[in-house]
């Protein structure tokens, strides 16, 4: 097939932002959408020239010129959709987190074993310029062995939309944790390559959201973090330090950054730096690709379309998003039962 017919779940801000992902994508083409909201499906589909809009799931799951989705949902309906998906036949990309619980997302992976069927978590860091340029240096041991992290987006104001389903627990599942921090965690543990915890100690704060003018004056929804810490301990001994905000204060209006250290020089990834001791004195490097990036489109859209044609190997495998989300359950309840979750 010169390209893989795409059908997309989901018409809001992320939703177009698939779209746009998937117009740039040489061998992706969309060809319908679907929305609760049909106006907004038809609203999306005129933008982007997709011939066919729908207001439910089914009839674009029942449409036979879809090949794939790509799901862009509140969380508390990626695991049933993607099931659902799946038993049509159709491959899944499904947006980040992967679900509520380690028990739903183990029901998606069963579900795409048994079926054969193609299932990959779109996790964009991964296939960011600098996460590429990093991992190539982390890999040829220019870091040598990483023995802690610190993964961290902090917002000092940024909640998605209050009273929408991003702050009511029972359809997020969390707050920045699941909403932020899952990206920082997923892309930290590639390029430790290492996706193996033993315990989880985390804490959870709400204090600054009671402040915000919606929550007090119109009781708007808000029963989510506002803030979480973890500290993650993997199997060989490594330490990952884990946190993320919507509301902080602090000096900068966003923080986001994998910071690791190695028995062989520190790494930053934004922007993608080197510091370590050289003959002339302490030194930070700019580092540059030695070669060309193995995903130089730098697109989960494209690699999508890739690995359904047979031209790549799915870099985000199951085993890697089943452990990202066993950690964020485990941050959840650690904070809840104040105490260390071990597995």
């Amino acid at each position: 097939m010169d390209t893989v017919k795409i059908g997309l779940i989901g018409a809001g801000n992320w939703g177009r932002n698939h779209a746009t992902g998937y117009t740039r994508a040489p061998n992706a083409e969309l060809v319908a959408v679907a929305d609760t909201d049909r106006t907004r499906a038809e609203e999306l589909a005129k933008d982007f020239r997709i011939p066919n809009a729908y207001g439910d799931i089914d009839t674009l799951l029942a449409d036979e010129s879809v090949e794939a989705v790509s799901i862009v949902i509140p969380n508390a309906f990626h695991a049933e959709t993607a099931i659902r998906a799946m038993e049509t036949g159709k491959a899944v990309m499904l947006d980040k987190p992967f679900a509520l619980s380690l028990t739903d997302a183990e029901r998606v992976v069963e579900k795409a074993r048994e079926l054969g069927i193609t299932f990959m978590m779109g996790m964009n860091q991964r296939f960011a310029r600098d996460t590429q340029i990093l991992k190539e240096h982390i890999t040829a041991g220019l870091v040598g062995e990483v023995y802690h992290a610190k993964a961290y987006w902090l917002r000092r104001s940024g909640v998605p939309r209050v009273g929408t389903w991003f702050t009511q627990k029972e359809l997020s599942g969390g707050g920045p944790m699941i909403d932020l921090g899952v990206h920082l965690l997923d892309v930290c543990l590639y390029l430790m390559d290492n996706f193996d915890p033993v315990s989880v100690t985390a804490a959870t704060y709400n204090q600054l959201a009671p402040q915000l003018q919606k929550v007090r004056e119109a009781g708007a929804t808000y029963n989510v973090e506002d803030f979480a810490t973890a500290m993650i301990r993997m199997r060989n001994g490594a330490t990952v330090q884990l946190e993320a905000s919507w509301l902080l204060h602090q000096e900068q209006g966003n923080r986001q950054n994998v910071e690791l250290y190695g028995t062989k020089a520190g790494a930053y990834l934004y922007p993608v730096r080197l510091h370590r001791e050289a003959a002339s004195g302490y030194e930070h490097i700019e580092l540059q690709s030695p070669r060309e990036l193995p995903f130089s489109h730098c697109s989960r859209y494209q690699h999508f379309a890739d690995v359904l044609q047979g031209k790549a190997e799915q870099l985000v495998s199951w085993e890697q998003s089943l452990a990202v989300q066993r950690i964020l359950d485990a941050v959840y309840q650690s904070a809840r039962e104040d105490r260390e979750i071990a597995f």
